[in-house]
């Protein structure tokens, strides 16, 4: 028999319109916190482990997503500022891999990284 433990540091999180992390999030261990979420959506994602119990960022990003606080500032060149237009167009602040823009725009990846 193999324990599993919930991964402690990965939260689920309120849902908002276009905005699929809102400002609610939501631990899987018991934090002593007993708010209630009154209205709106959740997404309560449970991830589990049969190892250390958390997860440690290292490796390279595969997911991004529109920061719409974020000044764009570092648009360098015409092909980083198309790529940017096709994300807000395509995407929005939903969560992408590059894999998606490329579906649109070839050799996307570099401009997805400065963005």
């Amino acid at each position: 028999l193999v324990p599993i433990k919930p991964i402690a540091n990965l939260h689920g999180h309120s849902i908002e319109q276009f905005k699929i992390h809102g400002g609610i999030s939501i631990p899987q261990i018991n934090n002593g916190d007993y708010t209630r979420i009154k209205e709106g959506f959740c997404a309560i994602e449970t991830f589990a482990t049969t190892g250390a119990g958390h997860v440690d960022e290292r490796g390279e990003c595969s997911h991004f997503m529109l920061n719409t606080e974020q000044n764009a500032n570092r648009i360098y060149s015409a092909k980083n500022e198309a790529v940017l237009d096709l994300i807000k167009r395509e995407m929005g602040t939903l969560p992408f891999s590059p894999r998606h823009v490329d579906f649109y725009m070839e050799r996307s990846l570099a401009s997805i990284k400065l963005l």
